[in-house]
Protein backbone atom coordinates (compact mmCIF):
# COMPACT_ATOMS: atom_id res chain seq x y z
CA UNK A 1 0.00 0.00 0.00
CA UNK A 2 1.51 3.28 -1.12
CA UNK A 3 1.06 6.24 1.19
CA UNK A 4 0.91 9.64 -0.46
CA UNK A 5 2.22 12.70 1.31
CA UNK A 6 -0.01 15.69 1.56
CA UNK A 7 1.20 18.62 -0.54
CA UNK A 8 1.76 20.65 2.62
CA UNK A 9 4.21 18.02 3.93
CA UNK A 10 6.34 17.73 0.79
CA UNK A 11 9.61 19.59 0.55
CA UNK A 12 9.33 22.62 -1.67
CA UNK A 13 11.89 22.96 -4.42
CA UNK A 14 13.52 25.85 -6.21
CA UNK A 15 15.44 25.75 -9.45
CA UNK A 16 18.62 27.75 -10.05
CA UNK A 17 19.69 28.34 -13.63
CA UNK A 18 23.34 29.13 -14.25
CA UNK A 19 25.74 30.01 -17.03
CA UNK A 20 29.28 28.70 -17.02
CA UNK A 21 32.08 30.85 -18.39
CA UNK A 22 35.24 28.96 -19.34
CA UNK A 23 37.82 28.98 -22.08
CA UNK A 24 37.39 25.30 -22.93
CA UNK A 25 34.37 23.06 -23.01
CA UNK A 26 33.71 21.14 -19.77
CA UNK A 27 32.20 17.64 -20.08
CA UNK A 28 28.74 17.25 -18.55
CA UNK A 29 29.84 14.53 -16.13
CA UNK A 30 32.69 16.67 -14.76
CA UNK A 31 30.38 19.67 -14.43
CA UNK A 32 27.82 17.70 -12.40
CA UNK A 33 30.53 16.21 -10.18
CA UNK A 34 32.06 19.66 -9.57
CA UNK A 35 28.70 21.14 -8.58
CA UNK A 36 28.00 18.31 -6.15
CA UNK A 37 31.49 18.52 -4.63
CA UNK A 38 31.40 22.29 -4.18
CA UNK A 39 27.97 22.14 -2.51
CA UNK A 40 29.09 19.30 -0.26
CA UNK A 41 32.26 21.17 0.69
CA UNK A 42 30.42 24.44 1.42
CA UNK A 43 27.34 23.01 3.17
CA UNK A 44 28.84 19.96 4.87
CA UNK A 45 27.46 16.43 4.66
CA UNK A 46 24.41 16.98 6.87
CA UNK A 47 23.16 20.17 5.22
CA UNK A 48 23.98 18.80 1.77
CA UNK A 49 21.52 16.00 2.44
CA UNK A 50 18.90 18.41 3.76
CA UNK A 51 19.35 20.72 0.78
CA UNK A 52 18.59 17.95 -1.70
CA UNK A 53 20.90 19.35 -4.34
CA UNK A 54 20.51 17.68 -7.71
CA UNK A 55 21.50 18.77 -11.18
CA UNK A 56 18.78 18.44 -13.79
CA UNK A 57 21.00 16.61 -16.24
CA UNK A 58 18.50 16.61 -19.12
CA UNK A 59 18.70 20.39 -19.30
CA UNK A 60 22.46 20.68 -18.77
CA UNK A 61 24.82 21.33 -21.64
CA UNK A 62 28.42 22.51 -21.52
CA UNK A 63 27.66 26.15 -20.77
CA UNK A 64 24.23 26.23 -19.08
CA UNK A 65 22.32 24.18 -16.58
CA UNK A 66 19.71 23.94 -13.85
CA UNK A 67 20.15 22.86 -10.24
CA UNK A 68 17.21 21.75 -8.07
CA UNK A 69 17.41 22.60 -4.36
CA UNK A 70 15.27 22.86 -1.23
CA UNK A 71 13.85 26.36 -0.61
CA UNK A 72 15.65 26.82 2.71
CA UNK A 73 19.09 26.31 1.16
CA UNK A 74 18.68 28.39 -2.00
CA UNK A 75 21.12 31.14 -1.01
CA UNK A 76 23.66 28.65 0.35
CA UNK A 77 23.75 26.71 -2.91
CA UNK A 78 24.05 29.92 -4.92
CA UNK A 79 27.06 30.88 -2.81
CA UNK A 80 28.68 27.47 -3.22
CA UNK A 81 28.32 27.69 -7.00
CA UNK A 82 29.88 31.14 -7.10
CA UNK A 83 32.83 29.96 -4.98
CA UNK A 84 33.74 27.25 -7.50
CA UNK A 85 36.84 28.46 -9.32
CA UNK A 86 38.28 25.43 -11.15
CA UNK A 87 36.97 22.29 -12.82
CA UNK A 88 39.65 19.81 -13.93
CA UNK A 89 42.29 22.53 -13.73
CA UNK A 90 40.33 24.91 -15.98
CA UNK A 91 39.35 28.30 -14.60
CA UNK A 92 35.58 28.71 -14.55
CA UNK A 93 33.06 31.31 -13.44
CA UNK A 94 29.49 30.41 -12.47
CA UNK A 95 26.89 33.08 -13.09
CA UNK A 96 23.54 32.44 -11.46
CA UNK A 97 20.99 33.83 -13.86
CA UNK A 98 17.62 33.04 -12.30
CA UNK A 99 15.97 31.23 -9.42
CA UNK A 100 12.38 30.08 -9.49
CA UNK A 101 9.94 31.05 -6.76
Amino acid sequence: MKIKLLPSLREKKRYISFNLVSEKSIPKRDLIKAIENSCRRFLGELNYGKAGVSVVSDLTDNKRGIVRVNTKFLDHVKASLILTRRINGEKVIFKNTKASG
